[in-house]
């Protein structure tokens, strides 16, 4: 019998056609004619003998024996690296026994960083016969099955259909994430939602000290792969910010809210850094809620606090007209600026103590020597003017 083919086909094609005619006809027998080996075929209790020969040297019989059966008997089949089909790779790592099996080899192919020349081969067989995809780049669509590993038991685990094969080092099943998730009985997330209050841990972790945690609400599937050097996890745990600030009693305002009231109602955890350690505002503050802080990267949720709650030991106001010379009235957002001269100059800063807090949450001290107090009236006067000006362009523009 002799196979005809329409026109040129590539070696894909070949394997591919004769795969299905050798499913349809092929018998496992053999025979002799004429002194050469031959495969039977039959069909409904037919049978027929073919030979496929190549138009190059023959192999004989003897010298055949010491070839590989899945290795090509001309230089054709020396494949250019950025040549790779979809369904190719290069092995160069062991496979799963049950996969190697029904690999292709189609070729070979030099490296790219060195001359070593490795095989090809092609998993198009094995996939197409159980309807699997052959992913070589990442896609969240699959999670693989060591992955998985990380929320549901083995047990579990075995029940899904692996429905991908994963090239990066070596060969890897993959699963469904939907179905992961249906098994899991949480929501996967590829990413979090822009408008709704969904956060990870690496959102919340200055929040962490002051927040029970009971549960997530779902996973957040933030790498397809595991990176083993650094062990990190491939999901993360997902909170509802909303409810996890209602659970513990806090407050939540966003970026643009605390901004508005920040050295009026409330300061941060680096605020309080700038009062002097002698008022001791660390110790006596408590957290009144969390607020947003945008960046670069994403964004944080950060403790606040009350600022009448901290000083609440300076409840007594003091008003401008029982103020003397000596006495220097300082707004707490520009604490930050009296501490750095004082420090400069070599003034112990922090064993200051106020007398008093006058209206605005200005705090006010003595026994400041004359040349800080000099040099931070000037800053003041001129943080005035500037706030005058901006004011005037406010005005001028609406």
């Amino acid at each position: 019998m002799k196979l005809n083919f329409p026109g040129p086909v590539t070696k894909d094609e070949f394997l591919n056609r004769m795969y299905s005619f050798l499913s349809e006809w092929g018998n496992d027998s053999s025979t002799r004619v004429d002194g050469k080996q031959y495969d039977v075929i039959g069909k409904d209790r037919k049978e027929a003998v073919f030979h496929i020969g190549f138009e190059s040297e023959e192999v004989n019989e003897e010298d055949s024996s010491v070839l590989d059966e899945n290795q090509p008997e001309n230089e054709d089949c020396f494949i250019e690296l950025g040549e790779l089909k979809e369904w190719m790779f290069i092995k160069s790592f062991n496979v799963l026994s049950d996969i190697e099996d029904e690999l292709v080899y189609v070729g070979d192919t030099k490296c790219l960083y060195d001359d070593r020349v490795l095989p090809v081969y092609s998993i198009e067989t094995y996939c197409h016969k159980r309807g699997l995809a052959f992913i070589k780049e990442v896609d969240y669509t699959y999670v693989q099955k060591a992955v998985a590993a990380e929320l549901i038991s083995k047990d579990l685990l075995n029940t899904l259909k692996t429905t991908a094969i994963y090239l990066k080092d070596g060969l890897e099943e993959c699963i469904n994430r939907i179905e992961l998730e249906e098994a899991l009985g949480e929501k996967i997330y590829t990413s979090l939602p822009k408008d709704k209050s969904l956060v990870t841990i690496d959102n919340i972790v200055k929040m962490t000290p002051y927040l029970n945690i009971k549960s997530s609400i779902g996973k957040l599937y933030r790498r397809f792969y595991k990176v083993t050097e650094y062990n990190w996890n491939c999901f993360e745990n997902i909170y509802d910010l909303n409810s996890l600030m209602e659970e513990n009693s806090l407050s939540f305002l966003s970026e643009e809210e605390y901004n508005k009231k920040r050295f009026i109602e409330f300061i941060s955890s680096q605020d309080l850094n700038a009062f002097p350690k002698k008022m001791q505002v660390k110790e006596k503050a408590d957290v009144f809620g969390g607020r947003i802080e945008k960046s670069t990267f994403g964004y944080e949720v950060k403790p606040f606090f009350r600022l009448d709650q901290i000083l609440n030991d300076y409840s007594d106001i003091l008003y401008k007209e029982v103020l003397m010379n000596e006495h220097l009235c300082c707004p707490i957002r520009y604490l930050h600026k009296l501490k750095q001269i004082a420090n400069k100059e070599g003034f112990e800063y922090n064993n200051l103590l106020p007398l008093g807090v006058m209206t605005h949450n200005h705090l006010v001290f003595d026994n400041i020597p004359t040349g800080i107090k000099v040099k931070m009236e000037q800053f003041l006067n001129i943080k005035e003017m500037q706030n005058e000006i901006e004011a005037l362009k406010r005005n001028f523009y609406k």
